[in-house]
């Protein structure tokens, strides 16, 4: 919306918007020829060149359940700025605005993930900020009024959206719906039927 009083441009706006996502995740595996940190793994002593040459994995990485998650994502912004002529040379322009998210509702977490949250300090989702007020400032100055030097300043606060996929991984990925399995490369294969072969160099040399 414009209003144009004499040396005055005024202008407002809102803007409301639902962002949809449907993701899809596909489960995974992976080896790494890296011991991890803190995991006890016989290949501790070779560096992950060895380690790769030799075919012994420090883990074997497996994805387990259901990655797929869909969810809305509800922005609103609203602003209203004025373009004020101070002098024929000098033009002033101000305003403000404020978004909001209306993030998506998750279900509860699993007992499991819910330990994971409480050990960590942490809460499911993405908290939103009802903080976000943008003031902006700028300036144009003609000094000779002539049209041919413009010199030209601004200031202003700006607020994003958080990323969307940090919801998916906040939700699909917390070990409610999908987990991963990490099996550390312990030993190599013996006879079959022995629990010690359920580590990830039996696992990935197919025992």
């Amino acid at each position: 919306m414009d209003h144009w009083p004499s040396r005055y441009q005024v202008r407002s706006g809102f803007q409301l918007h639902s962002d949809d996502c449907n993701v899809y995740r596909k489960l995974w595996r992976c080896v790494r020829y890296q011991r991890r940190r803190g995991i006890p793994s016989t290949v501790s002593l070779l560096n992950p060149v060895q380690a790769y040459g030799a075919g012994l994995p420090g883990d074997f990485i497996q994805g387990i359940g259901n990655p797929h998650d869909s969810f809305p994502n509800k922005p609103l912004g609203a602003f209203w700025q004025d373009s004020w002529r101070v002098r024929p040379n000098f033009t002033l322009n101000y305003g403000v605005r404020y978004d909001i998210e209306f993030p998506p509702q998750f279900a509860s977490p699993t007992p499991l993930a819910l330990a994971g949250y409480n050990y960590l300090g942490i809460q499911k989702g993405i908290q939103t900020a009802a903080h976000n007020i943008q003031p902006r400032v700028g300036m144009a100055w003609d000094p000779k009024g002539d049209g041919k030097t413009v010199v030209r300043g601004s200031y202003g606060i700006f607020y994003d959206h958080p990323l969307l996929g940090l919801y998916f991984l906040g939700d699909a990925s917390d070990a409610s719906t999908s987990d991963q399995l990490v099996f550390a490369g312990t030993g190599l294969c013996t006879v079959a039927g022995n629990p010690a072969n359920l580590n990830a160099i039996p696992i990935f040399q197919v025992c």
